[in-house]
């Protein structure tokens, strides 16, 4: 993972174009458009060893237990006034 962040963040630099870095890090374009892609989309957890589809799962099961229990997340406020008197 650690090469792939490093990619990803000589890529961002925008000193080299895509071809001259994947050559230097002896990878085809596609897998750095891949790796790329996955870090912008996942962050970091889109540069760990796993498929694209156990990605998209995992962001959209959180996504559902957000919805489903709301509960789990932060604490909604409806305004300031739901402050007034609480002791910090």
């Amino acid at each position: 993972m650690e090469e792939k962040l490093r990619f990803v963040f000589e890529y961002e630099r925008d000193e080299q174009s895509m071809t001259e870095l994947c050559r230097q890090f002896g990878i085809a374009r596609e897998t750095g458009h891949v790796w790329l892609r996955r870090y912008r989309r996942y962050g970091l957890t889109g540069l760990a060893e796993l498929s694209e589809r156990f990605l998209l799962k995992t962001v959209k099961l959180g996504a559902k237990r957000q919805r489903k229990f709301p509960s789990l997340g932060g604490t909604r406020l409806e305004s300031s006034d739901d402050l007034a008197g609480t002791v910090v």
